[in-house]
């Protein structure tokens, strides 16, 4: 803080300085041009009387009339600081049709740096005549006094003809950032300061450490126990063949044909049929047109006449749903049996378990009452066929006949 005390005082007496240089450098010019007209005076005494004609022309020919104009400085203080903006408001009252013309060069004075894009001159028609009013922004870019001479302005008329605008000189003060910078104080002596001080953002830091990684210990210690855990099995899918028949019993209980929503019946029955076919040999049928279905079916091996009654049931089903056939009531009927029979010929078998004699009841020696003499049973009874009709195999699907299956065979 003091050297920057320091340093402002002596910018301050050097600028004071280059001042007071500037106005001696005038003077002294002015005074050596005196004595110079003084001595030429006195050489050549003949010539005197010639001189004052032609310097009375020359003066008439480049006489140019002027008028006064009223400059002021807009100040945000008394003493404006380095860096603060200054306004140079020059005011003048010219006749009608003059204008006012913006200086090129606008360095008035040194430590003043204008700013272009804030210049703003403005008109006002008063009573047959302008007044102008024309604001230069500048910056104040050092210390100390700084002054603004007499400025000239030019003003131009309608045809060409110029005119002059003439203001006094200005100045202005530059005050410092720093309170002491004219009577310099020393400040307040510094006591001793602790050799150990608290590092609270270490405290913190550390602090909130701890908490991350008490919350990660506890976060994975409950996630290895919940890990450890043997999650109960759910219960087993339930069976795609008894799902369906649920759906089926559903379907006729809603008797969508008696109140005319067929459409709505064949296209639940058609979804059906597709889910129990999808959910029986696992595969995704719902998205399958009814050519890649019956494809599809193909690969499980469906036996020949099963896979022509689902190839008939689900052109049946798309007639109605695409084709817009209206089918009867009776129809409607005779086509769920017909998906009933379907599933209920192709849904898996339950194992067959051979009887054990061991395991069947004992049977009674002789009856408590029995009569003393019985009529003689025939000794032998006729004979069984050796061979009994053979029944279906264990694994063949047994398929139930329905009021459908006359058509599919006719076809």
């Amino acid at each position: 803080m003091r050297l920057l005390l320091v340093a402002a005082l002596l910018l301050s007496s050097l600028s004071a300085r280059a001042e007071e240089t500037r106005e001696a450098k005038p003077a002294a010019a002015a005074k050596k041009t005196s004595q110079a007209g003084a001595a030429e005076a006195g050489a050549a005494p003949s010539a005197a009387p010639a001189a004052p004609e032609s310097v009375a022309a020359e003066a008439t020919a480049k006489e140019v009339p002027f008028v006064e104009g009223v400059a002021t400085l807009e100040m945000p203080s008394e003493s404006p600081r380095a860096g603060e903006t200054i306004t140079y408001r020059l005011q003048v009252t010219l006749d009608a049709g003059f204008e006012l013309k913006v200086p090129e060069n606008l360095k008035f004075a040194d430590g003043l740096e204008p700013l272009r894009d804030g210049v703003t001159l403005k008109r006002k028609e008063v009573a047959g005549k302008t007044e102008f009013d024309l604001a230069i922004p500048f910056v104040l870019m050092r210390l100390g006094r700084i002054k603004l001479g007499e400025r000239t302005f030019e003003a131009t008329g309608p045809s060409g003809t110029l005119l002059q605008v003439k203001t006094g000189k200005l100045k202005v003060l530059t005050g410092t950032w720093f309170p002491n910078d004219n009577d310099p104080q020393p400040g307040s002596p510094v006591g001793p300061l602790p050799l150990i001080e608290r590092n609270w953002v270490l405290i913190w830091s550390l602090i909130v450490l701890g908490i991350v990684g008490l919350a990660v210990a506890v976060t994975f210690l409950v996630s290895s126990r919940l890990r450890k855990r043997v999650a109960k099995p759910g219960p087993p899918p339930r069976p795609a063949d008894e799902l369906a028949l649920e759906k089926l019993q559903a379907l006729v209980a809603r008797d969508l044909p008696r109140v005319g929503e067929l459409n709505l019946f064949y296209t639940e029955l058609s979804q059906i049929l597709r889910e129990y076919l999808g959910g029986r040999w696992g595969f995704d049928s719902m998205d399958l047109t009814t050519t890649e279905l019956l494809k599809r079916m193909e690969r499980v091996r469906l036996e020949n006449f099963l896979l022509e009654k689902l190839g008939y049931l689900l052109s049946d089903f798309d007639l109605v749903k695409f084709a817009k056939v209206v089918p009867t009531s009776s129809r409607a009927a005779e086509d769920l049996e017909r998906v009933r029979n379907l599933v209920l010929a192709t849904r898996p078998l339950p194992a067959v378990q051979e009887a054990n004699s061991a395991s069947s009841p004992p049977q009674p020696a002789s009856s408590p009452q029995q009569p003393a003499s019985s009529p003689q049973q025939p000794a032998s009874s006729p004979q069984q066929p050796a061979s009994s009709p053979r029944g279906p195999a264990a694994g063949e699907p047994a398929m139930e006949s329905g009021p459908g299956d006359s058509r599919e065979r006719g076809r």
